[in-house]
């Protein structure tokens, strides 16, 4: 999250690279007038300033959108520019979806968010440890040790922190479900604990697309998202 994609750096100079161009030629411009004009050196060094300052400012919003870490916020455009660990999965899912990687969330960054109409909001990480499930008590092991990283209770607390922020914002009970995929563990089914789901691969595709009828303004939550985006990525 502190590290600024490159790639996109790139791609956005890029972009913006007609515009460097023309505030270059224009300044150029300038200075080959003030001598005609017989301009001072002060005038020159305000104007060769001033055009530092238009090329940074430029160069800052690059830095300030890779700082953003948002992948993919439209509900037209494919395909999703997802990590590489569920892609499969994830194609899955109808084309109207909102989907994100990397999303910061408040207890920890979240691998996915998606928001699937019809479906519900969901909050996926994915344990990578080996080893034979089991649970004991409230608590998830991998041959018989518990993972280092508490993923379940980070699960927990993102769920209930983006519950809290949907019904404060957009006055509406949407159910956030906070999903563990287990890539290589025994894990069969899904399992509910402490509100969170684990579960496998296979099993991920018909969790998703089921069907609950939840009814979700995508533009209004599409929204809200970005002012998440913007706000904890900010912050680090």
């Amino acid at each position: 999250m502190n590290d600024i994609n490159q790639d996109e750096l790139k791609k956005y100079i890029r972009k913006n690279s007609i515009l460097i161009a023309i505030v270059s030629v224009f300044i150029t411009f300038i200075l080959f007038l003030s001598d005609y004009l017989n301009q001072g050196f002060i005038f020159k060094l305000v104007l060769l300033t001033l055009s530092l300052l238009v090329i940074l400012l430029i160069l800052s919003r690059a830095f300030r959108r890779g700082n953003m870490s948002f992948v993919l916020d439209n509900t037209k455009v494919r395909p999703y520019r997802i990590a590489e660990e569920l892609s499969k999965e994830l194609e899955s899912i109808p084309e109207d979806s909102l989907v994100y990687t990397h999303f910061p969330g408040k207890y920890g960054d979240l691998l996915y968010l998606l928001v699937i109409q019809g479906s519900g909001i969901f909050i996926i990480n994915v344990c990578y440890t080996k080893g034979s499930f089991s649970i004991k008590g409230n608590e998830f092991f991998l041959d018989n040790v518990k993972p280092k990283r508490d993923i379940l209770t980070i699960s927990l607390r993102n769920k209930v922190w983006l519950e809290n922020i949907i019904r404060e914002t957009l006055k509406e009970e949407i159910s956030v479900f906070s999903v563990i995929v287990f890539i290589n563990s025994d894990i069969n089914g899904i399992i509910e604990l402490n509100n969170v789901y684990l579960m496998n691969r296979e099993s991920l595709v018909n969790f998703l697309n089921k069907n609950r009828n939840i009814k979700i303004n995508m533009k209004d939550i599409s929204k809200l998202l970005r002012k998440i985006i913007e706000k904890y990525s900010l912050k680090e």
